[in-house]
């Protein structure tokens, strides 16, 4: 799992400085941002895998695009499908967020079962960890949500990020 238990996060453990409630509402961007790195670990990046990673942004794009009836998630034509998700996921409200993360996990998980796939995409962590690691990432940040059996579910009860 590609996380660290940096000094800052100690110190908030430490002060009782984490949340103790889960939340709905909101999806924060530094979790946003946690997602699309954890993006790069398991998908790899368009410019340095255009074939398999390309694909793979693409057609993550391209699905989103279709189910919200729209021809372009962000309004920059000449950039790439990997760099429109980036910008969308960092940008639109939670439910569509929540559509992002779910779907991206759902290709993580079946991609990366496979082998080849893994080294095709340049992955250096794989399914399980990284879906490890976002449940975590909810929680640490107080998101009420998980990623369980290909789909993104509502937690009702206390959290504890330890």
């Amino acid at each position: 799992m590609a996380k660290y238990e940096i000094f800052s996060k100690r110190q908030k453990i430490l002060r009782g400085d984490v949340p103790d409630v889960f939340t709905y509402d909101r999806i924060p961007l530094p979790l946003r941002v946690q997602v699309i790195h954890i993006w790069g670990d398991t998908l790899g990046h368009q410019k340095n895998y255009p074939d398999m990673a390309g694909e793979t942004y693409t057609a993550l794009h391209d699905k989103l695009c279709r189910e919200y009836g729209c021809f372009d998630l962000v309004d920059e034509s000449y950039v790439s499908a990997e760099d429109k998700l980036r910008k969308y996921l960092e940008t639109c409200g939670t439910e569509n967020a929540l559509d992002v993360i779910e779907l991206s996990f759902r290709y993580i998980d079946t991609l990366l079962r496979d082998g080849n796939a893994r080294y095709r995409l340049g992955s250096i962590t794989g399914a399980a960890e990284a879906i490890d690691e976002l449940n975590e990432r909810f929680r640490w940040h107080g998101v009420g949500y998980q990623f369980e059996s290909g789909l993104i579910i509502r937690v009702d009860s206390a959290v504890s990020p330890l």
